[in-house]
């Protein structure tokens, strides 16, 4: 099942991620990683815990995502699934194999292990920590918020959409919210603090966004290893 969110991206029913570990080297090896002592640090600077009255959404885990290979330049937000594992709408990741993962003040190296076949998702292996609560998909008239990068957040009411407007996106959810360049891969948060879906594009920009159920990568994330099933990209270095 997808969620569509208008104008960005999704996810699905009540459940945690239970902690995987990642993926086999790919055969070019990728930059140095930090740390974990150094990358925990900067998790907690970026993911602390809510203050009293704070937003429930406040407390999922979000990086910023750069790439800047495969002769692409291009920025989005992904949300820490699982200990190790970031997903992401497919579009931000496009071909490459390996991405930059901005965790506050900190950027590590993620290697991209696919994007799943039909969908607007692709999953990242990267040395970060942090899970999420999955919830159903959110109703229309039902309000939400997404939360990007750096928590940046906004809310939005859900509208049905027809499903014609997203191709490739499966069961469209439809946020009638603004976001720019960026967003996508943002997560939609209902008002329990579970995540939905993630933000996968803006049909009427400024106005309507799409959202993407991740129900459909969790297999890929919890087996062995992490992301098998998934489709992998064509450029396997960074440039």
């Amino acid at each position: 099942m997808s969620l569509v969110v208008l104008g960005l991206w999704p996810l699905g029913p009540a459940a945690r991620f239970a902690p995987v570990g990642l993926a086999a080297p790919s055969p070019v090896a990728p930059p140095p990683l930090l740390a974990d002592a150094v990358v925990a640090e900067a998790a907690a600077s970026v993911l602390p815990s809510p203050e009293p009255g704070a937003s429930p959404a406040a407390s999922v885990p979000v990086v910023g995502i750069g790439v800047t290979s495969c002769g692409a330049r291009g920025t989005g937000t992904g949300v820490v699934v699982a200990d190790g594992l970031v997903l992401t709408a497919a579009h931000v990741v496009g071909d490459a194999g390996l991405v930059a993962l901005h965790v506050g003040a900190v950027t590590v190296t993620g290697e991209v292990l696919g994007t799943a076949p039909g969908a607007d998702l692709a999953l990242v292996a990267a040395p970060v920590s942090g899970s999420v609560r999955l919830a159903p998909r959110p109703r229309p008239g039902e309000v939400v918020r997404v939360v990007g990068a750096a928590g940046a957040e906004r809310s939005g009411t859900v509208v049905a959409v027809d499903p014609s407007l997203a191709p490739g996106v499966g069961e469209p959810i439809g946020i009638a919210v603004a976001l720019e360049p960026g967003w996508s891969g943002a997560a939609v948060v209902t008002a329990d603090g579970g995540v939905a879906a993630l933000v996968s594009a803006g049909v009427r920009p400024g106005a309507l966004t799409l959202a993407e159920s991740i129900g459909a990568v969790v297999v890929a994330a919890e087996s062995d290893p992490p992301g098998a099933g998934l489709v992998a990209g064509s450029c396997p270095t960074a440039s």
